[in-house]
């Protein structure tokens, strides 16, 4: 779909919409490309408004614009295998030593540990709270720490 951009702040944008997905709400996690850019724009839909019945004005809060797509694993201390959790790194807009993260509904645990590994690198997240939950996903906020 194309929108066209109507204002533009710190933390996001308006835009003119003249057709809108069935699925599209309030709380929907938004991936744009702006016009020319070669960056996505990884976002909330958080204001909709109908103008007309062909179009629709949408406010969009930006969670990053270098969002990093990642494999995570928990770090059980069972028994039992677990498999591997999608993610989307929030890569800016945290406080020191913290990373946010996207996650499928209901992936969050304040009990449970992650790890990922990036540029050859390993990190361990350790939990601090549930940020958000929208519309099929949820934003987890931890303490990153660089692992051996």
């Amino acid at each position: 779909e194309v929108w066209v951009v109507e204002n533009v702040s710190l933390g996001g944008f308006g835009a003119a919409a003249e057709a809108l997905g069935e699925d599209l709400r309030i709380g929907s996690l938004l991936c744009m490309q702006p016009e020319g850019g070669d960056n996505w724009v990884l976002g909330v839909l958080r204001r909709f408004n109908k103008d007309t019945v062909e179009r629709a004005s949408v406010g969009i809060q930006a969670l990053s614009r270098h969002a990093q797509g990642i494999e995570l694993r928990p770090r059980s201390s069972g028994f039992s295998a677990t498999g591997a959790v999608p993610g989307i790194w929030l890569r800016e807009g945290n406080a020191p030593g913290e990373a946010r993260l996207v996650l499928p509904l209901a992936s969050f645990d304040v009990r449970e540990s992650l790890e990922f590994m990036h540029d050859g690198q390993r990190y361990l997240l350790t939990p601090i709270e549930l940020e958000e939950s929208g519309y099929g996903f949820e934003i987890g906020r931890y303490r990153e720490h660089a692992a051996d």
